[in-house]
């Protein structure tokens, strides 16, 4: 597979991911909509930088909204420490409209790009 065609399906996936992220909110599963929205955004980034080198704009992805999707990785997924709560009722509603705003807008931005490269 080319290098090129495998930086299609990291996007194909991300946009798949980005889906997935929309459809768990619309059905209360908020952490998981959590999860499947940072990892849509890793996914197209990861699209964009394996081709093009470009820069991300702070109004895309600023840095704290890139602490809070990495927080998401894995406090969405799995118990840690000595928490009293199982990690699906740690994010709510208003977390996982943030952090699918913030991949359709990632995703978005990188499809863009590559329309434009």
């Amino acid at each position: 597979m080319t290098q090129s065609r495998r930086a299609e399906k990291w996007l194909s996936q991300g946009v798949n991911d980005a889906r997935h992220a929309r459809y768990s909110l619309s059905g209360g599963f908020y952490a998981q909509a959590c999860y499947s929205a940072q990892q849509a955004s890793v996914l197209a980034l990861r699209r964009l930088l394996q081709q093009s080198g470009i820069t991300i704009p702070e109004e895309v992805l600023s840095q704290d909204e890139g602490r809070l999707l990495a927080r998401m990785h894995v406090e969405t997924r799995y118990p840690l420490g000595d928490a009293d709560d199982a990690p699906f009722e740690l994010f709510g509603e208003t977390d996982a409209r943030q952090a699918t705003a913030i991949a359709d807008r990632v995703v978005d931005f990188v499809s863009d790009a590559m329309d434009h490269t």
